[in-house]
């Protein structure tokens, strides 16, 4: 079983561009090829395995950004059982690789709206009605988040370390599509792996993390992304809660223990 000819049918080269709705421009190639077995049972297996034969994710040669998408062997005819015609296609429209664990990481970028309780007003004084008392249930505002999705190809296992990352926030800085992000500003949110693939018989999944930013902790206002203005915050994922209740701690009292606090309704 093997291959005894393999030359380009230069006739069947042809190509297009179209502007998609989703609004980008795709530019397409195809390529043909005329193929020779050995053996009137070989099969497309033996083509496409084939050492010439381009392979998914292989560039066109004169057009890099386009790589192969799609091949097909089908023979010239169902007289013949030594001759097969090769179509391979390119396309601009996916970023891979012949090594699907080469393909670069993917994000998209978007915003996401939260509504959350608001316990104290901007001098950090409690919000509270002509009584004295906080509002049940509390008073709301938007708490708008930047949020990023990015997905990259790993080898076919589930990493050990993904099971240490949810609900995580980063201890350090670091960049995601080019963009700094600061200690403490983004917050691991969703974490998705796919089941295996493969691409030119390797192995791999998809590891998708969904991550959420708050800004509200930059004081120096580098980010100025998140619902706060960070000068009176340290962390933006910290959870501030009211110091309200239905008791007040007074100073002990004659009668009371030394060193002791009690408590009295309010």
């Amino acid at each position: 079983m093997s291959v005894t000819g393999f030359s380009e049918n230069f006739k069947g080269r042809s190509g297009r561009e179209e502007y998609l709705p989703t609004g980008i421009t795709v530019t397409t190639h195809t390529r043909t090829f005329l193929v020779a077995t050995g053996n009137k049972a070989d099969d497309d297996t033996v083509i496409l395995s084939y050492s010439a034969t381009p392979k998914i994710g292989a560039s066109h040669p004169n057009h890099a950004n386009a790589r192969c998408n799609s091949r097909q062997a089908q023979p010239v005819s169902d007289e013949t059982k030594f001759h097969w015609m090769l179509v391979v296609n390119y396309t601009t429209q996916w970023d891979i690789r012949e090594d699907p664990l080469n393909d670069p990481a993917k994000t998209t970028w978007a915003t996401e709206s939260y509504q959350t309780p608001v316990f104290e007003e901007i001098n950090g004084n409690a919000i509270v009605n002509a009584a004295g008392d906080p509002f049940d249930p509390p008073a709301e505002k938007d708490d708008s988040r930047w949020t990023s999705v990015t997905s990259k190809n790993i080898p076919n296992a589930v990493p050990a370390w993904m099971f240490a990352y949810q609900d995580g926030v980063n201890s350090d800085s670091f960049t995601v599509d080019g963009k700094l992000i600061a200690a403490g500003e983004g917050k691991v949110s969703a974490i998705h792996l796919a089941p295996v693939q493969e691409r030119n018989e390797i192995e791999y999944r998809v590891l998708t993390v969904t991550i959420h930013y708050r800004g509200e902790g930059d004081d120096a206002g580098s980010s100025g992304y998140g619902s706060g203005s960070g000068s009176d915050e340290i962390d933006p994922w910290d959870v501030s809660i009211l110091n309200d209740g239905l008791r007040e701690v007074v100073a002990a009292v004659s009668g009371g223990c030394d060193g002791e606090a009690k408590r009295r309704p309010q």
